[in-house]
């Protein structure tokens, strides 16, 4: 299992998680990777809310 939330890659922003999980076969041949994705309303940010509006990068509102 594998769990991200970079926008650049599967999420459409931060607060999007998505949850990696290979699905296997009664063989153990992998058959799928599901992709669950969940909004966070507040993932911690600097700022109360999660709207830092003089976030200098990316890094800096995960």
């Amino acid at each position: 299992m594998f769990l991200a939330n970079d926008p650049d890659h599967g999420g459409g922003h931060l607060t999007d998680y998505c949850v990696y999980g290979p699905v296997y076969d009664g063989n153990g041949e992998l058959v799928c990777i599901q992709t669950p994705q969940a909004h966070q309303g507040n993932t911690g940010d600097k700022d109360p809310g999660g709207f830092s509006l003089d976030a200098a990068d990316l890094f800096v509102k995960a």
